[in-house]
């Protein structure tokens, strides 16, 4: 069981740890990294959708040897990874977590939790001269096909690479006006709430309608078997 995740554009950028970058797929990546370096401010402000001068600014010096490292576990600071408790997780919970948690990536293809990356900004929709999704879709694919079912808690921009025969949607609706609908940051918000509760409980396939935490319960009229709906309110 892989369990897939979205990476956030709100990263750490402060800690830092004392050691190289470790990553898998070091051609494909290190091939985008050249191709980024060689970027103007200008063009990667464009390439990227980037508006800010303070953003402009910090998104090139990633590119252009900034110092800091860590782990993607601890790198990412988006609503999904602040609902992580990591400072509590123990010794079995980061196993678990290296077993099964693996983040999708428009610069790294698919990150382990204890893989070590800098801070970046890149999603699928940058204008390069790579079609980003079909230059990882490949790797990305042959990576997860190693695992027997997947559990997506990754949004669509990301989720939408995977071709795999066993794919199970852990999907969030909240109460908006009497009607159910996903609200995009609140089912960030849950998607990481659901993930804590994986961790902390060990979860496998078979227990992944049990969660019942922050108001969201299990919704079988809605639900089949490749879409497991959980309603709050």
């Amino acid at each position: 069981m892989y369990i897939i995740f979205s990476p956030t554009k709100l990263m750490n950028l402060t800690d830092t740890i004392n050691v190289h970058e470790s990553y898998r797929f070091k051609e494909a990546t290190n091939e985008l990294l050249n191709y980024f370096y060689d970027m103007s401010i200008e063009e990667l402000s464009l390439a990227l959708d980037l508006k800010s001068s303070q953003l402009k600014n910090q998104v090139y010096k990633m590119y252009h040897g900034f110092k800091i490292r860590n782990h993607p576990l601890y790198l990412y600071q988006g609503q999904s990874f602040q609902q992580l408790d990591f400072k509590s997780y123990a010794d079995n919970d980061h196993a678990y977590l290296n077993e099964h948690f693996r983040i999708i990536s428009a610069l790294y293809g698919v990150l382990k939790p204890f893989d070590v990356i800098f801070p970046y900004r890149l999603d699928f929709k940058a204008k390069t001269k790579y079609n980003l999704k079909n230059y990882w879709r490949d790797i990305i694919n042959y990576d997860l096909g190693f695992a027997d079912v997947i559990v997506n808690l990754a949004s669509n921009e990301f989720s939408s690479l995977v071709k795999h025969d066993n794919v199970i949607n852990i999907i969030f609706k909240q109460n908006y006006g009497g009607n159910y609908k996903s609200i995009s940051t609140l089912s960030k918000q849950a998607r990481g709430i659901y993930l804590d509760w994986m961790v902390k409980n060990k979860i496998t396939t078979a227990s992944l309608k049990d969660f019942n935490l922050s108001g969201y319960s299990f919704c079988e009229e809605e639900s089949d078997d490749n879409n497991l709906v959980f309603l709050k309110g």
